[in-house]
């Protein structure tokens, strides 16, 4: 049996194939034309085409680990040529290297700006359903009124010093889990600066604990 690209990759995600996003459908598409699908895998046109504007390529079945694997990458990556480059093993360990790393950093840098931007959603979402927005005057809700902390934010790496991913949570108002490292790593908070830092995030997380614990009153 064959089946559109569409079903098939349906069929290896486990979804219907209603759900599959057009913009999906026609990155799958695109990558039967440049040659990232093999063509081992795709069965000859059949002689009588649903149009004759469109002739279906039928995938052979079979192939759904291949395709969930080049949907994965397709989402993880965003680019179709570094796709085809992981797909057709055409990266030199150099080259590979450099991507993921470079791929590494942006990554964590959007993560971070997405996580700063989850509290304020409702706000974002309630500005985008204005019916005119004068983009040169109006302005996104924006989790950081100090344009340094945004920039200074957004460089941050995972492999951050413990004192250093303390710092962070707390700038990012996270005191739980601000709190939580000071409580698994006592001995990075012995030295005199680090003692402070330890201090104003136990008052901080003191505040905080005992606030929500009046709301669970009402």
């Amino acid at each position: 049996m064959t089946r559109s690209i569409k079903k098939e990759a349906a069929i290896a995600l486990g979804i219907d194939h209603s759900l599959i996003p057009e913009r999906l459908r026609n990155r799958l598409n695109g990558y039967l034309k440049n040659g990232t699908i093999p063509s081992h895998m795709i069965n000859d046109v059949p002689e009588t085409s649903e149009s004759h504007q469109y002739r279906p390529r039928p995938i052979v079945d079979g192939n759904q680990v291949f395709l969930r694997n080049l949907v994965f990458l397709d989402t993880l990556f965003d680019d179709t040529k570094a796709v085809k480059g992981f797909i057709h093993n055409s990266y030199t360990h150099l080259q590979r290297t450099e991507f993921l790393h470079n791929f590494q950093r942006e990554s964590i840098a959007k993560l971070e700006l997405f996580k700063s931007l989850i509290p304020m959603l409702d706000s974002v979402l309630e500005f985008l359903k204005q019916d005119s927005i004068e983009w040169n005057v109006d302005e996104l809700p924006c989790p950081y009124t100090d344009t340094k902390l945004m920039v200074a934010n957004l460089s941050l790496r995972h492999d951050l010093s413990i004192y250093d991913q303390t710092l962070k949570y707390l700038l990012n108002q996270d005191l739980r889990n601000a709190y939580q490292l000071l409580q698994d790593n006592p001995e990075q908070f012995a030295s005199t600066d680090a003692r402070l830092l330890r201090t104003l995030i136990e008052h901080r997380y003191a505040e905080y604990s005992e606030y929500a614990e009046y709301l669970k009153n009402f």
